[in-house]
C-alpha cells in the first residue's frame, strides 16, 4: 500500500499519489515543515523479510532521516515471518502472535540504535484475518512508547465496511483511502519516549537478530576476484553505468561460483540483484555441496509490469531467503521464505547462473551477497 499501488488520481499516481505523500503536503501546509519523503516501500514483504535489508537501506540513504514510517500492512498477518514458526493464513486466532512481535521488536531496536529519527508504526490494515498481527505490532508499540495509528480502529465504528467502502474492492486502496490514512496520521501527530528494556525474550530477539556480521560477504564495490570463480560463460565485474559495479553476464549458462559460504544457526542468504522492466534475464542459484542441491532457486530480473504497470522502474532488489527452512517453497522466496534445508552451522559452495536461451541484449546482475 505505502508504495501507491493502484493509486491515481488527476495529478499524481504510485507513490507520489500514496498517503505518506499527502501527510507530507499537511504537513507542510497545516504546520510549516518542509518535508522531503524518501518512499522505499516494497510490496510483498513481511517485516522478517525486511529485517536483513535494513543495513543496506539506511546506508543507501543521502541524508539520515528525521522521521521513518513503518507500515506493516496486510502481510504479517498473511505470511509465514520465520521457518522455525508461521502465522495462521487467515488469522484463527485473536492472541497476539509473538513471532510478529519479536520480528518488530528487532526492527524497532536496531533502528533505534543506528538513528536518532522519530519511529512512527502505522497498521495500514483493517482486515479482521490479520487481528493477531496487528495485536502484536500494537504491544510493541504500546511497550516503548512509539506512537501506533490503527486504520482499523479509527473506522472500527463501522463494523464490516473494511472490505466494501473503507478499503475498497481491489487488493489495493484508492487513492480516497490513501487520503482518509493521511487524515488519520495528521490527527495523531504527537510524540514518542524510550524505553528502558525489551518486551520479548533474549532468545526471540536473537533467533531474529539483524545480520550486522556476516558470515560470508561479497560485494562488487569491494570485489575480490579471488572469493568467486567463473566456470563457463563471461561472468565479470564491471560499471554497467558510472558508479553502479556488479557481477554481470550476458551469456546463456554462464555459471560463476561462490565457495566458502559459511551459514549460523538459522540459515539465510541475503542477495541484491538488479531488477527492471527491459533487458535484464533470469538466472538460478544452485548449492551443489548440498544434499538437497536438487533444488533450485530461480531470480527474475525483469518486474511484472502486468501486475504493477506504473512501476517503470530500474533498481537494486534485496531478497531474504530462510534457506534453513525445512519447507520447499519457492513461491515465498520474496517473502523470505525459501527453503532449501541447509543445517545451521554449516559451508557450502554456491552457483549462480544464467538461465537458458537468454533474451537478445540482455543481461543478469548480481550486486551484493550475504550469508547468516
Amino acid at each position: 500500500m505505502v508504495a501507491g499501488m493502484e493509486c491515481q488520481d488527476m495529478s499524481s499516481r504510485g507513490k507520489n499519489c500514496a498517503y505518506a505523500k499527502r501527510f507530507a503536503r499537511w504537513l507542510h501546509s497545516e504546520e510549516g515543515i518542509r518535508v522531503n519523503v524518501i518512499n522505499t516501500a516494497v510490496g510483498g514483504v513481511t517485516t522478517s523479510g525486511m529485517l536483513p535489508s535494513l543495513p543496506l537501506l539506511l546506508q543507501s540513504l543521502e541524508t539520515q532521516p528525521d522521521l521513518i514510517l513503518i507500515d506493516f500492512s496486510v502481510n504479517d498477518g498473511q505470511h509465514f515471518q520465520s521457518w522455525k514458526e508461521g502465522v495462521t493464513r487467515r488469522g484463527q486466532t485473536t492472541a497476539p502472535n509473538m513471532v510478529v512481535a519479536a520480528v518488530t521488536e528487532e526492527m524497532i531496536l536496531y533502528l533505534r540504535n543506528v538513528t536518532t529519527a522519530m519511529l512512527w508504526m502505522v497498521e495500514g490494515d483493517c482486515h479482521e484475518s490479520s487481528q493477531h498481527a496487528r495485536l502484536a505490532h500494537e504491544m510493541v508499540a504500546n511497550f516503548h512508547s512509539i506512537p501506533f495509528s490503527s486504520y482499523h480502529r479509527a473506522i472500527q465504528a463501522y463494523p464490516g465496511s473494511c472490505d466494501t467502502y473503507l478499503w475498497g474492492r481491489t487488493t489495493h486502496p484508492n487513492w480516497m483511502i490513501h487520503q482518509m490514512f493521511a487524515y488519520m496520521l495528521a490527527y495523531a501527530w504527537t510524540h514518542y519516549g524510550t524505553p528502558r528494556t525489551t518486551l520479548s525474550t533474549p532468545a526471540a530477539l536473537q533467533r531474529v537478530a539483524i545480520c550486522t556480521q556476516p558470515l560470508f560477504s561479497w560485494s562488487a564495490f569491494d570485489a575480490d576476484p579471488s572469493t568467486y570463480q567463473v566456470l563457463s560463460g563471461n561472468w565479470s565485474v564491471y560499471e554497467d553505468r558510472p558508479g553502479k559495479p556488479g557481477l554481470m553476464s550476458n551469456l546463456s549458462n554462464s555459471i560463476v561460483e561462490f565457495r566458502g559460504v559459511k551459514f549460523g544457526d538459522t540459515p539465510r542468504l541475503i542477495i541484491s540483484f538488479l531488477r527492471g522492466y527491459e533487458h535484464l534475464g533470469k538466472f538460478t542459484l544452485s548449492v551443489p555441496t548440498h544434499q538437497n542441491g536438487r533444488h533450485v532457486l530461480t531470480f527474475d530480473g525483469l518486474g511484472d509490469l502486468e501486475a504493477n504497470p506504473e512501476h517503470r522502474s530500474t533498481q537494486i532488489y534485496v531478497v531474504n531467503m530462510e534457506i534453513g527452512r525445512k519447507e520447499w517453497e519457492p513461491r515465498l522466496g520474496l517473502l523470505g521464505a525459501m527453503g532449501m534445508r541447509i543445517p545451521p552451522f554449516s559451508e557450502h559452495t554456491l552457483h549462480f547462473t544464467v538461465q537458458d536461451r537468454l533474451p537478445p541484449h540482455s543481461k543478469v546482475k548480481i550486486v551484493s551477497i550475504l550469508s547468516c
